[in-house]
Protein backbone atom coordinates (compact mmCIF):
# COMPACT_ATOMS: atom_id res chain seq x y z
CA UNK A 1 0.00 0.00 0.00
CA UNK A 2 1.01 3.23 -0.74
CA UNK A 3 0.49 5.91 2.02
CA UNK A 4 0.48 9.39 0.60
CA UNK A 5 -1.26 11.61 2.56
CA UNK A 6 -4.45 13.05 4.35
CA UNK A 7 -6.14 16.22 4.38
CA UNK A 8 -8.22 16.62 7.75
CA UNK A 9 -9.89 20.00 8.89
CA UNK A 10 -7.20 22.47 7.09
CA UNK A 11 -3.87 20.46 7.86
CA UNK A 12 -1.98 18.10 5.57
CA UNK A 13 -0.83 14.62 7.66
CA UNK A 14 1.90 12.86 6.07
CA UNK A 15 1.49 9.22 6.51
CA UNK A 16 4.76 8.00 4.57
CA UNK A 17 5.79 6.15 7.89
CA UNK A 18 3.17 4.21 6.83
CA UNK A 19 4.82 2.50 3.48
CA UNK A 20 5.41 -1.17 3.44
CA UNK A 21 8.66 -2.30 4.47
CA UNK A 22 10.62 -5.65 4.59
CA UNK A 23 12.60 -6.23 8.05
CA UNK A 24 14.66 -9.50 8.60
CA UNK A 25 13.76 -11.78 11.80
CA UNK A 26 17.30 -13.89 12.96
CA UNK A 27 17.40 -16.50 15.20
CA UNK A 28 21.54 -17.02 15.37
CA UNK A 29 22.70 -20.45 16.05
CA UNK A 30 23.01 -21.63 19.73
CA UNK A 31 22.97 -25.25 21.61
CA UNK A 32 19.48 -25.58 20.85
CA UNK A 33 19.80 -25.84 17.07
CA UNK A 34 20.71 -24.40 14.35
CA UNK A 35 20.21 -20.79 13.15
CA UNK A 36 17.90 -19.67 10.69
CA UNK A 37 16.77 -16.43 9.08
CA UNK A 38 13.50 -15.08 7.45
CA UNK A 39 12.15 -11.64 5.77
CA UNK A 40 9.22 -10.43 6.91
CA UNK A 41 7.12 -7.94 4.58
CA UNK A 42 4.85 -5.77 6.62
CA UNK A 43 2.19 -3.71 5.53
CA UNK A 44 -0.38 -1.05 7.50
CA UNK A 45 -4.22 -1.19 7.61
CA UNK A 46 -6.32 2.36 7.62
CA UNK A 47 -7.23 1.37 11.29
CA UNK A 48 -3.76 2.43 12.57
CA UNK A 49 -4.79 6.30 12.12
CA UNK A 50 -8.63 5.85 11.94
CA UNK A 51 -11.24 5.65 14.11
CA UNK A 52 -14.57 4.27 13.76
CA UNK A 53 -17.22 7.22 13.37
CA UNK A 54 -19.64 8.36 16.31
CA UNK A 55 -23.16 8.59 15.35
CA UNK A 56 -23.48 12.31 14.39
CA UNK A 57 -19.92 12.49 13.09
CA UNK A 58 -20.40 13.93 9.52
CA UNK A 59 -16.73 13.95 8.65
CA UNK A 60 -15.88 10.32 7.14
CA UNK A 61 -13.58 8.43 5.48
CA UNK A 62 -14.89 6.07 3.05
CA UNK A 63 -13.04 3.23 1.21
CA UNK A 64 -13.23 -0.19 0.87
CA UNK A 65 -16.54 -0.70 0.13
CA UNK A 66 -19.06 0.22 2.50
CA UNK A 67 -16.38 0.58 5.48
CA UNK A 68 -16.47 4.51 6.94
CA UNK A 69 -13.71 5.27 9.23
CA UNK A 70 -12.77 9.03 10.87
CA UNK A 71 -9.53 10.49 10.50
CA UNK A 72 -8.09 10.51 14.28
CA UNK A 73 -5.18 12.45 14.84
CA UNK A 74 -4.62 10.85 18.23
CA UNK A 75 -3.73 7.72 16.67
CA UNK A 76 -2.42 9.04 14.04
CA UNK A 77 0.75 10.87 16.24
CA UNK A 78 0.83 7.29 17.92
CA UNK A 79 1.40 5.56 14.79
CA UNK A 80 4.49 7.22 13.55
CA UNK A 81 6.56 4.89 16.23
CA UNK A 82 4.62 1.73 14.66
CA UNK A 83 7.54 0.74 12.26
CA UNK A 84 10.21 1.26 15.01
CA UNK A 85 8.10 -1.13 17.45
CA UNK A 86 7.23 -3.75 14.58
CA UNK A 87 10.74 -4.16 13.50
CA UNK A 88 11.32 -4.65 17.74
CA UNK A 89 8.76 -7.60 17.51
CA UNK A 90 11.54 -10.08 18.67
CA UNK A 91 12.36 -8.19 22.02
CA UNK A 92 8.63 -7.67 22.64
CA UNK A 93 6.16 -9.83 24.43
CA UNK A 94 3.56 -11.13 21.97
CA UNK A 95 0.14 -12.03 23.43
CA UNK A 96 -2.63 -14.61 21.29
CA UNK A 97 -6.29 -13.13 20.73
CA UNK A 98 -8.24 -16.02 20.11
CA UNK A 99 -8.72 -14.60 16.70
CA UNK A 100 -5.93 -15.77 14.73
CA UNK A 101 -3.79 -12.89 15.35
CA UNK A 102 -1.97 -11.62 17.69
CA UNK A 103 -0.97 -8.33 20.17
CA UNK A 104 1.11 -6.70 21.58
CA UNK A 105 1.00 -3.80 23.98
CA UNK A 106 3.52 -0.68 24.18
CA UNK A 107 3.42 0.93 27.82
CA UNK A 108 5.50 3.94 27.70
CA UNK A 109 4.91 6.88 25.77
CA UNK A 110 7.41 9.64 24.53
CA UNK A 111 7.38 11.51 27.57
CA UNK A 112 7.21 8.55 29.69
CA UNK A 113 4.12 8.21 30.75
CA UNK A 114 2.97 4.46 30.65
CA UNK A 115 -0.03 3.82 28.46
CA UNK A 116 -1.83 1.04 26.48
CA UNK A 117 -1.05 1.41 23.05
CA UNK A 118 -2.45 -2.00 21.61
CA UNK A 119 -0.99 -3.11 18.33
CA UNK A 120 -2.72 -5.97 16.16
CA UNK A 121 -1.24 -7.58 13.59
CA UNK A 122 -1.75 -11.08 11.66
CA UNK A 123 0.80 -13.12 10.41
CA UNK A 124 0.99 -15.31 7.46
CA UNK A 125 2.81 -17.31 4.37
CA UNK A 126 2.38 -15.85 0.79
CA UNK A 127 3.88 -18.11 -0.81
CA UNK A 128 6.66 -20.91 -0.76
CA UNK A 129 9.73 -18.74 -1.51
CA UNK A 130 7.77 -15.33 -0.68
CA UNK A 131 8.49 -13.77 2.76
CA UNK A 132 6.13 -13.98 5.25
CA UNK A 133 3.69 -11.27 5.32
CA UNK A 134 2.89 -9.41 8.66
CA UNK A 135 -0.37 -7.17 8.44
CA UNK A 136 -0.73 -4.09 11.20
CA UNK A 137 -4.60 -4.26 11.53
CA UNK A 138 -4.95 -1.83 13.66
CA UNK A 139 -3.44 0.33 16.50
CA UNK A 140 -4.78 2.37 19.45
CA UNK A 141 -4.70 3.87 22.90
CA UNK A 142 -6.47 1.28 24.93
CA UNK A 143 -9.57 2.52 27.22
CA UNK A 144 -8.91 3.42 30.84
CA UNK A 145 -11.00 0.67 31.25
CA UNK A 146 -7.98 -1.09 32.89
CA UNK A 147 -10.12 -4.60 33.45
CA UNK A 148 -10.03 -5.22 29.73
CA UNK A 149 -6.46 -4.34 29.36
CA UNK A 150 -5.65 -6.70 32.50
CA UNK A 151 -7.63 -9.93 30.72
CA UNK A 152 -5.39 -9.58 27.78
CA UNK A 153 -2.61 -9.26 29.62
CA UNK A 154 -2.77 -12.79 31.41
CA UNK A 155 -3.12 -14.23 28.01
CA UNK A 156 -0.59 -17.17 27.38
CA UNK A 157 2.15 -14.88 25.79
CA UNK A 158 4.62 -16.72 22.56
CA UNK A 159 7.65 -15.54 21.95
CA UNK A 160 7.87 -13.72 18.33
CA UNK A 161 10.46 -15.82 16.59
CA UNK A 162 8.38 -18.63 17.45
CA UNK A 163 5.34 -17.43 15.33
CA UNK A 164 8.19 -16.60 12.80
CA UNK A 165 9.56 -20.45 12.74
CA UNK A 166 5.75 -22.02 12.94
CA UNK A 167 4.55 -19.84 10.47
CA UNK A 168 6.88 -20.44 7.97
CA UNK A 169 7.09 -23.99 8.27
CA UNK A 170 2.96 -24.52 8.02
CA UNK A 171 3.00 -25.59 12.05
CA UNK A 172 -0.20 -24.92 13.75
CA UNK A 173 0.02 -21.89 15.99
CA UNK A 174 -1.68 -23.29 19.45
CA UNK A 175 -3.84 -20.91 21.10
CA UNK A 176 -3.57 -20.68 25.30
CA UNK A 177 -5.17 -18.95 27.22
Amino acid sequence: MTWKYIDFEGQRYDLSHLQDFQFDVVRPPSDKGAGWSNKIDVTFSWHCYTRAPGKTETVKIQTQGKEQRCFCPVRFEHSRRLPEIIQDLSERKILQTGKGNYITIEVVDHDGKVIDYEIYFDLRKQGRKQPLKLVVESAYLREPSAETTRQKRKRQPIRFRVLVYNTHHGKKIHYKR
